[in-house]
């Protein structure tokens, strides 16, 4: 399977501009809700100082969401790879290999054996041609969802400065987090 950033060179760089384009808006929209949080409604101090808590979060959150997803997506692919030895692209050669392995005990048999067993064979052969079949329609369908898993992954990072912006509000928050 190729790598999604070779098959679409420019969707990369094209999500980095528009994310680039948002955060000054997100930054305005930060700014909009400390003052929406603080001068609009006199609150006490311990409500301030929970507005600006939150305001260094979302910032953080802002600064760092690229950062932290790759990191989570990592070591996802690490733990999946390496700790379970899952591997989606060998998932065929492990399913022929089991299946050398039961006709390399099967070959003992005389020729007489193998003669009578025919129909054994003809179902063994449509089986396998039924199972290589299955094989590369999961393939495609693993390969069509690693190709929208990363588009939505790329879409969201370029997206989130206007939604992370949003969390700044206390009014759009609940719309904020059910998007995000």
């Amino acid at each position: 399977m190729s790598d999604f950033n070779s098959m679409f060179p420019q969707f990369l760089q094209t999500c980095l501009q528009l994310k680039t384009l948002l955060t000054p808006i997100a930054y305005v929209l930060l700014t909009g809700g400390l003052i929406a949080g603080t001068i609009a409604t006199h609150r006490s101090a311990a409500a301030n100082l929970r507005v600006f808590g939150r305001m260094i979060v979302i910032v953080l959150l802002l600064v760092y969401l690229p950062t932290w997803g790759n990191q989570i997506v990592t070591a996802v692919n690490d733990t999946v790879t390496n700790t379970l030895n899952v591997n989606p692209g060998q998932i065929q050669d492990q399913y022929k290999a089991a299946l050398e392995m039961k006709k390399s005990t099967s070959e003992n048999q005389s020729w007489w054996d193998k003669v009578t067993e025919w129909r054994a064979s003809m179902v063994e052969a449509l089986m396998t041609v039924a199972f290589t079949f299955l094989g590369w329609i999961a393939s495609a369908i693993v390969w069509w969802a690693y190709i929208l898993q990363n588009a939505i992954l790329f879409i969201g990072y370029a997206l989130s400065p206007i939604f992370i912006g949003m969390l700044a509000f206390p009014s759009v928050q609940e719309r904020a987090v059910a998007i995000c």
